[in-house]
């Protein structure tokens, strides 16, 4: 009953936090001073990153099955058909755009039942840009979205496939990591049922 509750929970949470980006957006609110104009013309790309950090940080409450994760995507469709028209983009760009959302959100999702591999996503999630941008202001690194590098981040994938069309690094990527969160979840679901038989068998 707890956990149905939390889920509910990081339910709205994530909701919410997507009609929040998207009337930001629509209200024209200028994030910064030296923020793109018009500012709805990034309004898709602004509720990826929001959908990738809310997604990434609620995982475990949110995308534990495939049916939570089925209820988290239907709202997350509305919304990103509206940030879409927003930004002037097309229904096939909004559809690249999700789809590489969805990628990664599925990989926090196959890891979520491991606080190490969950803590590591979101660092990467939210550390990336950080580190990202204290290469360009002070470090020697590839100052490029397009470097594979990068590409790791969710936020800087997302970021390099709205600005650069630069899609396949930060997709395999996560489908890498995806499918060894699918093999490592699998590995650990069969050592709970073997100790649950081995345990059934000795009583």
């Amino acid at each position: 009953m707890e956990s149905a509750r939390i889920q509910t929970a990081a339910w709205w949470i994530w909701v919410g936090g997507q009609a929040a980006i998207v009337a930001l957006y629509a209200s024209q609110v200028k994030l910064s001073g030296a923020y793109p104009m018009p500012v709805e013309a990034t309004a898709d790309l602004g509720l990826a990153v929001g959908q990738l950090v809310l997604g990434t940080l609620l995982a475990r409450a949110l995308l534990p099955t495939g049916r939570a994760a089925s209820l988290a995507a239907a709202p997350a469709v509305v919304f990103t058909v509206l940030a879409g028209q927003l930004a002037g983009q097309t229904i096939s760009d909004a559809a690249v755009l999700f789809a590489v959302v969805c990628v990664w959100l599925a990989v926090a999702g196959v890891w979520s039942f491991a606080s190490t591999p969950r803590l590591a996503l979101a660092f990467l999630t939210l550390g990336g840009p950080i580190l990202f941008y204290v290469s360009l202001e002070y470090g020697s690194a590839p100052t490029s979205l397009h470097s594979w590098a990068w590409a790791a981040s969710p936020v800087l994938g997302v970021c390099s496939t709205r600005l650069h069309g630069t899609l396949w690094p930060t997709l395999l990527i996560a489908l890498a990591i995806f499918t060894v969160g699918s093999w490592a979840r699998r590995a650990r679901r069969g050592a709970e049922t073997l100790y649950c038989n081995v345990s059934k068998t000795d009583e």
